[in-house]
């Protein structure tokens, strides 16, 4: 397949309807149809920047297909990509392509492609194929619109701005209603404020009664903003879930090779889809997370099971990612872990994302995980310490992340989004546990996972 087959050039204004290449495993091929129907933007690159496939999908949001060799320097120029909500120009190393080439693989948010008529806001993904050696074969992009997600984000915003300056402003009252009802005396009422003073237009009639009554009023109101909110993120989650477990279906499907003429370049297609379908899941399950927690809803299903095979297991899983970037990565169970009576899918959960930080943000260094047991019976607690020699970051982000708070970098590439620790954190709180977090620039990071071994319902 030649990029002059992909479709229109860079000059051409107008919008394709698809761009398959006239040979090669996109031809006339049930996987292509398969990709000429998901509701999500795809496009492909070799391992040089030269086209291989783009579908409909990903020709409509950006408005043209992909030239045939797109100056890979000046890509934010051509399709004017700027960091959402800024006249910055989308930085070239940040993007998901640009780092699937160079065999990374990353989600982000923050995209916005300007269009004369408007502008489209993007999460994109990005992840390399990869040969048997490692060397990246091709880069894919997959992509979707989140502009309705982000105008619904952007109006719930303003009103609990609102509503916070309208609490503000009674709490004011409020202050000012307790000085007045402070003095008491009779005299001091007759000297101190008389008839016509300007301070007595301040508070109407049975003014305690009324600024309360306003103050709840607004209590309430802000509560069921925060509900609305919720609840969007739950439903906007589901509507994005559906096509996603589609996408991953046809690619097991795909995988399996119940189809015939799948061929070995469709099948690192397929694992490839998969692994970005899934990698999107993951950041759902991560937002709808976040919204229980702060909802104070963070459901738990309290079970009884071994926490040393849940270690091992996720120790297991990424320790691949840790050598991938050039660390090394060392586990050790201190003595006898044994059974504890808690939430294995929210310690799963937590352990995950605090390992995977570690073994994605630290590059040509070390990961060690060691895991132990303090006191005996329903009274000892679980604690893991995860240590990594990167970069580190400052104390006052440290201690906002222990807290559970939500607190994303200056950039994606170094710091993420920032949901992994407070997610572990929250969950661990729920448990009646807690996350230290030991770091500073320069010195790497030290995260101490703690947790009872016996959680009350």
């Amino acid at each position: 397949m030649t990029p002059a087959e992909i479709g229109p050039s860079a000059g051409d204004d107008s919008i394709p309807t698809g761009s398959k290449g006239g040979s090669g495993v996109f031809e006339n091929s049930p996987f292509t149809q398969i990709l000429e129907t998901v509701p999500f933007g795809l496009f492909v690159l070799d391992a040089d920047g030269a086209p291989v496939y783009s579908n409909s999908a990903a020709n409509r949001i950006l408005g043209r297909a992909l030239p045939e060799r797109p100056p890979l320097g000046n890509l934010a120029e051509t399709y004017s990509a700027y960091l959402a909500g800024t006249d910055k120009l989308y930085p070239l190393e940040q993007m998901p392509i640009m780092r699937a080439l160079a065999g990374e693989t990353s989600t982000v948010s923050d995209m916005e492609i300007r269009h004369p008529d408007g502008s489209t806001f993007l999460q994109v993904s990005g992840a390399p194929v990869l040969d048997g050696s490692g060397r990246v074969l091709y880069a894919v992009a997959v992509f979707h619109d989140i502009s309705a997600h982000r105008s619904v984000e952007a109006a719930l915003q303003l009103l609990a701005d609102e509503l916070a300056e309208r609490a503000r402003e009674r709490a004011e009252q409020i202050e000012t209603l307790k000085l007045r009802l402070a003095d008491t005396s009779p005299s001091a009422r007759e000297n101190d404020d008389p008839p016509g003073d300007p301070d007595d237009d301040l508070i109407e009639p049975c003014g305690k009664c009324t600024v309360f009554a306003e103050v709840e009023q607004t209590r309430k109101s802000a509560a069921l903003a925060r509900r609305a909110l919720n609840l969007f993120i739950a439903n906007f989650s589901h509507e994005l879930r559906t096509p996603l477990n589609h996408i991953i279906g046809f690619s097991d499907l795909i995988e399996s090779k119940i189809q015939s003429g799948v061929t070995h370049d469709i099948e690192e297609h397929a694992v490839n889809i998969r692994a970005s379908g899934a990698s999107l899941l993951d950041t759902l399950d991560k937002i709808i997370t976040v919204a229980e927690a702060e909802s104070s809803e963070l459901r738990l299903s309290l079970e009884i099971f071994d926490v040393g095979p849940v270690v091992q297991e996720v120790a297991a899983k990424f320790a691949p990612v840790a050598k991938r970037n050039g660390n090394s990565f060392e586990l050790a169970i201190e003595g006898e872990l044994g059974l504890v009576q808690s939430d294995g899918a929210r310690i799963r959960a937590a352990l995950a994302q605090i390992i995977e930080n570690a073994c994605k943000h630290c590059r040509g260094g070390a990961v060690t995980v060691t895991a132990s047991r303090t006191g005996s019976g329903t009274d000892g607690s679980i604690e893991i310490v995860v240590r990594d020699t990167g970069s580190g970051f400052d104390a006052t982000r440290a201690s906002l992340l222990a807290a559970g708070t939500v607190v994303p970098g200056e950039s994606l590439r170094d710091t993420g989004l920032g949901i992994g620790i407070p997610l572990a954190a929250q969950s661990l709180r729920a448990l009646g546990g807690a996350l230290e977090v030991e770091t500073s620039p320069g010195d790497g990071t030290r995260l101490l996972l703690r947790f009872p071994t016996y959680t009350r319902a």
